[in-house]
């Protein structure tokens, strides 16, 4: 996910921390089919079991479905209460779906960095809002 998506989103979630209301996790997603783009809402597509309407190799498919079954783990333990592998709530760390075993990384933070340069030079103004 490129930083002008990301730094708005890093954004939203240290504000909604902020609210007694919610408990904020966030999950970052790089996953992507080797040799092939990824694709805003195939991640959705897996999560929910659809056909993917575009064509990818027969190799392809052995890559989609680890992935597949990451996400609806990760979805369906939230349903029951259950977050494991040392994920916590954010700030404190994100959870990054990756692109091979074990699927899923627990990281400090997602870009921080490069967030903070792009904040401290006027440029997250030019963020995508979600």
């Amino acid at each position: 996910m490129p930083l002008r998506a990301t730094c708005p989103i890093n954004d939203l979630a240290n504000d909604m921390m902020k609210s007694v209301n919610h408990d904020v996790y966030r999950l970052y997603i790089t996953h992507h089919i080797p040799g092939h783009p990824s694709l805003h809402g195939w991640d959705t597509a897996a999560l929910f079991g659809y056909k993917y309407p575009w064509s990818y190799p027969p190799a392809a498919l052995g890559h989609m479905k680890p992935f597949q079954m990451a996400i609806q783990n990760l979805v369906s333990g939230f349903a029951y209460d259950i977050v494991d592998g040392g994920w916590e709530m954010y700030p404190t760390n994100s959870k990054v779906l990756t692109n091979s075993a074990p699927w899923s990384e627990v990281v400090t933070s997602v870009q921080n960095d490069q967030c903070d340069f792009w904040k401290e030079n006027g440029m997250d103004q030019w963020g995508w809002q979600n």
